[in-house]
């Protein structure tokens, strides 16, 4: 793609032959990520690889596209539509209300079908989102058990020192009522013999 074997340009549309592809850059394996376009991007600057490999730039003339041609015409009806069915006896802030709205709306969807198609997904970087997905699970699995260990290793040593705190008290108690005694501890008999 680029001379020398450079890094592949990311964000960039290209032509090769008579397809058209979107550059999302370099994989981490080298290869290219290249989705292949439905349509050509038309007011867009397309990268032509000819058949020595090196690129060219041209510039593709905007050319509207049907689906936006539609949502536009119905804007225009809205604009025309909705004050005429409202009539008279209708309160005018509805027609206010609802002719942006619509409007709005059908620009967007326009604005939408006429720009979905020049940033596709491709099979690449879902498998990346996939992997990255199966790393961030693993190393959250990995921190859950650290967590796990750090607690577990704290309730055992909590457990040791009520269990030696009890055997403190029970051992006072016992000295208490007999003061020659020998008292036993979790380990033995203290003292030691």
């Amino acid at each position: 793609m680029t001379a020398g074997g450079g890094r592949i340009p990311a964000n960039i549309w290209i032509r090769a032959g008579k397809d058209y592809y979107y550059s999302r850059g370099q994989a981490p394996d080298g290869t290219a990520r290249l989705a292949r376009l439905s349509r050509p991007p038309h007011g867009k600057t397309v990268y032509v690889i000819d058949p020595t490999g090196t690129l060219a730039a041209e510039k593709l003339p905007f050319e509207l596209l049907g689906s936006a041609k539609a949502c536009l015409i119905l804007a225009l009806l809205a604009l025309v539509l909705i004050p005429a069915t409202l009539g008279r006896d209708q309160d005018p802030i509805m027609a206010k209300v609802l002719i942006p709205i619509a409007v709005g709306l059908l620009f967007l969807a326009a604005y939408l079908c006429q720009t979905a198609h020049l940033y596709p997904h491709d099979a690449i970087s879902r498998a990346e989102a996939e992997w990255a997905a199966a790393q961030a699970e693993a190393e959250a699995q990995r921190e859950a058990a650290a967590r796990a260990a750090e607690n577990n290793a704290r309730q055992a040593a909590q457990t040791n020192q009520w269990l030696a705190a009890i055997w403190a008290q029970n051992a006072a108690a016992q000295h208490h009522l007999d003061p020659n005694a020998d008292a036993w501890r979790p380990y033995g008999q203290s003292p030691p013999l």
